[in-house]
C-alpha cells in the first residue's frame, strides 16, 4: 500500500512540475505575442502573460530542491532576468527582457515594424493564446 501511495504522489509531482513549465512558457509566449498583436488582443495577452507569471513565481516557493532540479531545463532561459526584491519587480524584469528579444527581429522604424508585426503574429501562432 505505501509504494502505491508513493508512486501517486510521484506522479503529482511530476504533473504539477510540468504545469509549472507550462505556466512559464505561457508567460513568455503571451508577452512576446503582445508585442505582435493585432489592435485588441494586447491588452488581453499582456494579462494572460502576468497573471501566469504571478501563478509561477508563487507556487516556486513551495517547490522542494528536487523539483527545483527536475523543473530547471523546462522554464525558458528568459526567466533568469525574474529577479528582484517582490514578485511585480521579478516580472517587470522578465517583461522588458522578453519585449526586447521579442523586438530583436525589428528594425528601428515604426513604420517597417507594422508588416513584421502581422508575419510574427501568424509564424508564432500566437492566435491560440487563451
Amino acid at each position: 500500500m505505501l509504494c502505491i501511495t508513493l508512486v501517486l504522489a510521484t506522479g503529482a509531482k511530476a504533473e504539477d512540475v510540468d504545469e509549472l513549465a507550462r505556466l512559464a512558457k505561457t508567460t513568455i509566449v503571451a508577452w512576446s505575442c503582445y508585442m505582435y498583436a493585432p489592435d485588441g488582443e494586447g491588452d488581453r495577452l499582456y494579462v494572460l502573460g502576468m497573471e501566469s507569471g504571478v501563478e509561477f513565481l508563487e507556487r516556486m516557493a513551495n517547490l522542494t530542491d528536487e523539483e527545483h532540479k527536475r523543473l530547471s531545463g523546462k522554464v525558458p532561459l528568459l526567466w533568469s532576468s525574474a529577479k528582484g526584491p517582490s514578485i511585480d519587480f521579478a516580472l517587470g524584469r522578465l517583461f522588458e527582457a522578453t519585449v526586447t528579444n521579442a523586438l530583436k527581429d525589428f528594425g528601428t522604424d515604426e513604420e517597417d515594424r507594422e508588416p513584421l508585426k502581422f508575419i510574427k503574429w501568424d509564424n508564432e501562432n500566437c492566435a491560440v493564446l487563451k
